[in-house]
């Protein structure tokens, strides 16, 4: 779970997941200001080790945090940046 969140744009993505219940790909892409291919790799990164789930919702992908141990681990990030 470090390994993955050690990279800022999957740290981002989870950071803005955790604001919201759930985001679209293209919500994602639009709040973060990368391209599509890079947060949709981004984000199957964080689903195929069972961070994030997904689910198909009028024509989108709408991603949400799948283990609840990462508000947690986010907390503690908040809590060492300087």
């Amino acid at each position: 779970m470090l390994k993955l969140l050690g990279h800022p744009v999957r740290l981002r993505i989870v950071e803005l997941l955790d604001a919201h219940e759930s985001l679209s790909v293209n919500q994602v892409v639009y709040q973060l200001q990368e391209p599509q291919p890079t947060i949709s790799q981004h984000l199957n990164a964080l689903k195929a080790r069972g961070l994030l789930a997904s689910e198909r919702r009028d024509g989108q992908v709408f991603y949400r945090i799948a283990q609840p141990q990462i508000y947690k681990l986010l907390d503690c990030i908040r809590d060492c940046r300087v």
